[in-house]
């Protein structure tokens, strides 16, 4: 079991930096909402099935925090995984900055838009209902045991997507902290920091709990 435990980190590392990378950068290089949408569920898809047998593939510091919450994994485990995702998500900060040094979205960082007024309060929320989504979704489908583990990384990959859809244009759509912390750092901008933090760890906390009460577990 210990020795297992450097291995799960290094998969939470590599897959927090390809999602927040490919997702942040299609931000940057993307014509459409759709593109980006499917830049970050297509990678989430691939991490679930990739990286899924070794550790979960958890790549969110809100998913961490409630199956934590629900004892389906250790607290130092736990906390293990969120230092990966952090230090994966900044990595992929800094690799898109040198790539687009110019970046006009700060490097693909999530913000609230002029569509809800700029309003953080509201902002939270929305982000909060999306990421109930994704944790509902990745509980039923990656945790209970009672979905076919052959469509679970679509299942949870078209969740993230559709909620891209849904509500990009109104957050920028992170529904994790790790996605929005890299491009923070990256343009040292942390502008409603604390939306995308609160948000989806509320959001989980209640996903995971309604997954829990429909599965029966």
């Amino acid at each position: 079991m210990f020795m297992a435990l450097p291995r799960k980190i290094a998969a939470e590392f590599i897959g927090t930096f390809l999602l927040v990378f490919i997702g942040s950068m299609a931000v940057d290089t993307a014509d459409s909402l759709t593109a980006v949408a499917l830049a970050h569920g297509l990678t989430l898809l691939a991490m679930v099935y990739v990286i899924g047998p070794v550790s979960g593939c958890h790549i969110n510091p809100a998913i961490t925090i409630s199956l934590m919450a629900i004892r389906k994994i250790r607290p130092g485990d736990g906390i293990a995984y969120i230092i990966s995702q952090i230090l994966g998500a900044i990595v992929a900060g800094y690799i898109h900055a040198a790539i687009i040094p110019y970046s006009t979205t700060y490097y693909g960082l999530t913000l609230p838009t002029d569509a809800i007024g700029f309003d953080e309060g509201l902002a939270m929320v929305v982000e909060a209902v999306a990421t109930f989504a994704l944790a509902f979704t990745v509980y039923i489908a990656g945790v209970s045991g009672k979905v076919n583990s052959s469509v679970s990384g679509l299942a949870i990959g078209l969740t993230l997507s559709t909620a891209i859809l849904a509500i990009g244009p109104l957050t920028g759509a992170s529904l994790n902290p790790a996605r929005t912390l890299g491009p923070a750092v990256a343009s040292m901008n942390f502008t409603a920091h604390w939306v995308y933090w609160l948000g989806p760890i509320v959001g989980a906390l209640v996903g995971m709990s309604a997954a829990r009460i429909v599965s029966g577990d």
